[in-house]
């Protein structure tokens, strides 16, 4: 029985580190998720301004060195009178305290400013994540002895905690909310195991307690009570006696609200001080739309897709059948569940779900998927014949989910971003050549040997000699005596427009696309890169886009989404298949939009027709 502990010894060894290697806590805290969650403590205990932080939000921006970080990130509704509403919970804060106290104790004597931004708050901040990622592996061990052997529950912890995203956000965006969830759902699966089987007041009190603070951080979350009310509701007389057990222990249900409400408190009567209701709905217009989901892309697409970067999960929901067969304590919750939070995450606005690696609300319902996710794995080592295929499915998958985040710190995917041709490119690559830069942003597959295309006309050539218009401009001109240059007016740069296309331009061929560009300064941020702009259009309607980013690709020698080099010359090309529905009416567009204002010199804007 000691080879699973060892593993979530081991499992967290690996958490501790890739923690310590990547060391993303140095620019924690200063913005986004993480710096909202955080906001609470400094102000709450250091500088005593709640509900109006402008002090903190100060001390914020000297430790980070800025002039000014707005607090409109925080706080989108601004501010009501004399409060800022921050849209986070305070749920966070609570998982949070004993880090930020340990730092605010450590500070003095570390020689760090106790300012509630320094290094050390950042540092003991981010641990808290390794820490609850950890225990929460020890947690479900419990949990899982009590249906498996040794065997089996080391093996589930090692797909749990390496093969999935939680290693991500127990190792690298560990100050997010996530890991201290898998946690707070795991010790709920406890503690509803420990009451059921013992009736123990303090464990309904537990039941409560924890799924109030799981609620708190994450409102959506609420679904966890589904837990301990359908754990163990596998027959008739399973719901009989599950109402003789309430009606004989109600006051343990009354426990175990009040218990659930005493955590929310203050975050309700916090709101019906400042906003005259106990029930606020602080994050704006960041929505849900029940009526729009996006499950398919969501599930199994490129963009954070869950299954697509945590596929191990496959292995879970084939184990659903084992909860059925043995009629396993976790059906009920786990077919109610796993369908409603799927439906919900994916209704969201941002169902991408940015700001880490794969779906990440699905983290902390890995603690009750590893059920199932036990249970497959339990069926296949009964059998010789499975068992080390899929122990090597194990490995394979968490090998993956380690390597990812090797390549996300260096720069070689960004998964909420990400493309079908993108993610099968740059498997187990160490550095992106000129055709994953292309399919990062959305290119079609490109031709397997362009040589041997051969050319039908030039349907367009702007050297952008022959115009006496402010943007184009004699500094630095790739060749001739001009460039073209954008300005803070200027979005759009001339281009082919061409209706209707006319035969030649017809199924079975290829527009060449290319430009030659170079931008003057640092420009890392993907989201605010010019493109390169194809479209196909018929009567109003669109038939096909692209648009390839242009900063990222000049003097990109470190082969990263990030890179590239100011000052540096080089040629954006990229093949167009025409649409196989393309009519002779239809239009034909390409340009260099440029909607952020970024300082960028493009030459020789050409399209060429191949066949």
């Amino acid at each position: 029985m000691r080879s699973s502990l060892y593993v979530c010894y081991l499992v967290g060894l690996f958490f501790l580190g890739a923690y310590h290697y990547y060391q993303n806590w140095e620019n924690g805290l200063e913005t986004g998720d993480t710096s909202g969650y955080y906001f609470w403590l400094p102000s709450a205990f250091i500088y005593h301004d709640l509900p109006n932080p402008e002090i903190t939000n100060r001390a914020r921006c000297k430790a980070f060195g800025k002039p000014e970080i707005a607090m409109s990130e925080l706080w989108p509704e601004g501010v009501r009178g004399d409060v800022v509403l921050n849209k986070y919970t305070m749920g966070m804060a609570v998982l949070y305290a004993p880090f930020f106290a340990a730092a605010h104790v450590l500070a003095p004597v570390w020689g760090y400013e106790a300012d509630g931004f320094s290094m050390i708050y950042r540092y003991m901040i981010y641990l808290s994540g390794v820490v609850y990622g950890f225990l929460g592996l020890l947690v479900l061990r419990r949990v899982l002895l009590r249906y498996f052997d040794d065997t089996v529950t080391a093996w589930t912890l090692v797909a749990v905690g390496l093969a999935t995203n939680l290693y991500f956000f127990a190792s690298w965006n560990t100050a997010m909310c996530h890991a201290g969830q898998f946690l707070l759902f795991a010790s709920l699966m406890y503690c509803t195991e420990k009451w059921y089987e013992n009736l123990r007041l303090k464990y309904a009190i537990g039941v409560g307690a924890l799924a109030g603070l799981i609620t708190l951080i994450r409102p959506s979350d609420a679904l966890c009570v589904a837990i301990p009310l359908f754990w163990g509701l596998t027959s008739i007389s399973a719901l009989r006696a599950r109402f003789q057990v309430l009606k004989k222990h109600w006051t343990h249900g009354i426990a175990a609200v009040c218990s659930a409400i005493a955590v929310g408190f203050p975050q309700l009567l916090f709101w019906k001080i400042y906003t005259g209701t106990f029930f606020y709905y602080s994050y704006g217009s960041e929505g849900f739309d029940f009526s729009n989901p996006h499950l398919l892309e969501g599930i199994f697409g490129y963009q954070n897709g869950w299954l697509t970067y945590t596929p191990v999960m496959y292995l879970a929901i084939l184990g659903i059948a084992w909860l059925f067969r043995v009629r396993n304590n976790y059906l009920l919750p786990v077919i109610l569940i796993l369908p409603v939070q799927l439906y919900v995450i994916y209704s969201y606005w941002g169902w991408q779900w940015t700001n880490g690696y794969g779906a990440r609300p699905m983290i902390e319902y890995y603690a009750l998927l590893s059920v199932p996710l036990a249970g497959f794995l339990s069926v296949a080592f009964a059998r010789r014949w499975s068992r080390w295929p899929v122990m090597a499915v194990v490995v394979i998958f968490a090998v993956f989910s380690i390597f990812q985040e090797w390549q996300f710190h260096q720069g070689l995917i960004w998964p909420e971003l990400g493309t079908r041709n993108f993610f099968y490119s740059t498997i187990g690559k160490t550095k992106l050549d000129a055709k994953d830069l292309l399919y990062f942003d959305g290119a079609p597959v490109q031709p397997a040997d362009p040589a041997a295309l051969i050319k039908v006309k030039t349907l367009y050539f702007n050297d952008f000699e022959d115009s006496t218009a402010v943007e184009f401009t004699r500094t630095d001109p790739y060749a001739g005596q001009f460039s073209f240059c954008f300005n803070q007016a200027q979005q759009f740069s001339p281009g082919l427009a061409v209706e209707p296309v006319g035969p030649e331009v017809q199924p079975g061929r290829w527009l060449k696309v290319s430009v030659w560009c170079m931008r003057k300064h640092d420009s890392g941020n993907i989201y605010k890169m010019s493109s390169l702009v194809t479209y196909f259009g018929h009567e109003g309607k669109e038939l096909a886009y692209y648009g390839i980013r242009l900063e990222n690709k000049p003097g990109n020698t470190e082969g990263s989404i990030w890179a590239g080099k100011p000052g540096v010359w080089a040629e954006v090309a990229y093949y167009v298949p025409v649409p196989k529905n393309i009519r002779e009416s239809d239009l034909l567009k390409v340009y260099v939009w440029n909607p952020n204002e970024t300082m960028i010199y493009i030459d020789n804007l050409s399209v060429e027709l191949y066949k």
